[in-house]
């Protein structure tokens, strides 16, 4: 059987277009809180929010995908459109990138495969932040 499941880390500053793209993938309104908190980061500071999809059906080919409103996103819409299209287009397969001190690019969401979360931690070099830093 092939593990389908990726992880999404996604830069701080990504978080609500994320979110508003795991809406339109997703079922409902609660998705619009699959990115929560960066509660990770790089030894450089920059701050990653990490989302686990087991099996990632949805989110299988996402960056070839059409984007289109979901069925259950009336008036008032609560989906960001325009933030879900930007965040298709920060879509990054990291499994594609080489391994060995590969700085991480601050601007994409990157998509890695089928790795368990220590393993995600591990290659993209993150820790779990100091809460009591701003």
């Amino acid at each position: 059987m092939t593990d389908t499941s990726m992880t999404l880390a996604c830069p701080e500053h990504r978080i609500a277009d994320a979110n508003n793209l795991a809406m339109v993938l997703g079922e409902g309104p609660l998705d619009g809180q699959t990115f929560g908190t960066a509660h990770w980061q790089t030894p450089q500071g920059a701050r990653y929010a990490l989302a686990r999809f087991k099996p990632a059906l949805r989110w299988q080919g996402v960056q070839d995908q059409v984007l289109a409103r979901p069925a259950w996103d009336g008036l008032p819409y609560r989906v960001n459109m325009a933030g879900a299209l930007r965040a298709q287009d920060a879509l990054m397969d990291w499994d594609t990138v080489p391994t060995g001190n590969a700085a991480l690019p601050e601007d994409r969401i990157l998509i890695l495969h089928a790795l368990c979360v220590a393993d995600v931690l591990d290659r993209l070099g993150l820790v779990m932040r100091d809460p009591t830093q701003p």
